[in-house]
């Protein structure tokens, strides 16, 4: 029997992204322009995050908004 592969929330896969690239948060942080602490919430799901938020984190993080999305298709 296959198992299924269990789907990242967007904030467990964000913490994925910038722990692989070796990101602590302050620098994403600045990399993004949003605060830290803000980071912080998203990766933790304690907030929805604002589109415009999630974009930057693509671009910050070099993937497509889709692997954000729990879907690991990285474009590096």
């Amino acid at each position: 029997m296959a198992k299924t592969k269990e789907k990242k929330s967007f904030g467990q896969s964000v913490k994925a992204y910038r722990e692989e690239r070796k990101l602590n948060i302050e620098k994403l942080a600045h990399e993004t322009g949003y605060p830290a602490e803000l980071l912080e919430k998203v990766e933790k799901n304690e907030i929805t995050t604002p589109v415009a938020l999630a974009l930057q984190l693509s671009r910050s993080l070099k993937i497509d908004l889709a692997a954000l999305d729990g879907k690991r298709n990285s474009k590096s």
